[in-house]
């Protein structure tokens, strides 16, 4: 088992992906414990969430429950038409790559014997 605290956003990195939490655990000290598919989060001895383990690192699984009141309302952009319990959605972007202009390859000539 490992031992976490909540971020403000009510959600505890595992291997690099985010996983939400009951929103009224801000900031409370958790425990982990993994398996080979799940996750399984511990407060004070009881279960408070469980979620398939995820190897997208930087992204966010968030189940609408563990949402405050007044997020629940809302759907990430691009997933108001997901029905699942649990939605997986990227946080913050970073901007898109842009291609920069190289100069053109040039092929060396062997000189002539």
């Amino acid at each position: 088992m490992e031992d976490a605290k909540v971020n403000p956003d009510y959600h505890i990195s595992v291997e690099g992906h985010l996983h939400s939490l009951p929103y009224r655990l801000v900031g409370a000290d958790i425990s982990v414990r993994l398996t080979a598919t799940m996750l399984e989060v511990m407060h004070e001895g009881t279960r408070v969430a469980a979620h398939a383990r995820s190897a997208m690192k930087g992204r966010y699984t968030t189940a609408p429950t563990h949402r405050p009141t007044s997020h629940q309302q809302h759907q990430p952009l691009g997933q108001a038409d997901k029905t699942s319990s649990q939605i997986a959605y990227s946080g913050l972007k970073p901007p898109p790559r842009v291609q920069m202009a190289t100069a053109p390859q040039t092929t060396a000539v062997p000189p002539n014997s």
